[in-house]
């Protein structure tokens, strides 16, 4: 499976002997459940923003210290690529900035959070269970570092979870396209 990873920022230099960059974490991640899995960065952040959604079997946005909001040609850029892998049969999962970038793309309002930050490892309640999540929990508790939130799921939407700090921590639009604030820890 050829996943493309849409690079929105890069783990800082200070932290990557910690766990490396955002493609060896997500190569880590994918790689025991995706056998012969082939990951391929694209540099969205510096307008490496791949021309096709059917390039990749299916499509990662990372999390980054900008704002969907922002006025920035590449974030536009990366709207505009996820409208078209939207539009195709390709699988889409938005980390963080990515869950929010796929909110915004889908129409739903992202802005800053009233209550400030969320950080550090905190509940997220599972209010529609569905089945690839495994195990089965009515609550996990999630890594978070974000200033920034979804307020409402997008117009066809289905929220998945929400928590005290984040109004929508995770929803899914059509059966391909999932937005999650951040990654799970249990």
């Amino acid at each position: 499976m050829h996943v493309g990873l849409l690079a929105c920022d890069e783990v800082a230099e200070r932290f990557r002997h910690i766990a490396g960059g955002y493609q060896q974490m997500f190569e880590r991640l994918l790689s025991p459940h995706v056998p012969g899995l082939r990951l391929t960065r694209f540099d969205v952040q510096a307008g490496g923003t791949p021309a096709d959604a059917r390039m990749c079997d299916a499509w990662i946005t990372t999390g980054s210290r900008a704002s969907v909001y922002d006025d920035a040609g590449w974030i536009r850029g990366a709207e505009t690529f996820v409208r078209k892998v939207a539009d195709s049969d390709r699988p889409f999962v938005g980390i963080c900035f990515g869950h929010q970038l796929l909110a915004r793309t889908l129409g739903a309002e992202v802005k800053r959070a009233p209550g400030g930050w969320g950080v550090g490892v905190l509940p997220m309640k599972v209010v529609r269970r569905e089945d690839w999540m495994t195990p089965a929990l009515p609550t996990v508790r999630m890594q978070y570092m974000h200033a920034d939130q979804v307020t409402e799921p997008p117009d066809g939407a289905t929220l998945l979870s929400e928590a005290p700090h984040c109004p929508v921590a995770m929803f899914q639009w059509g059966p391909r396209l999932l937005g999650i604030e951040r990654m799970l820890v249990r």
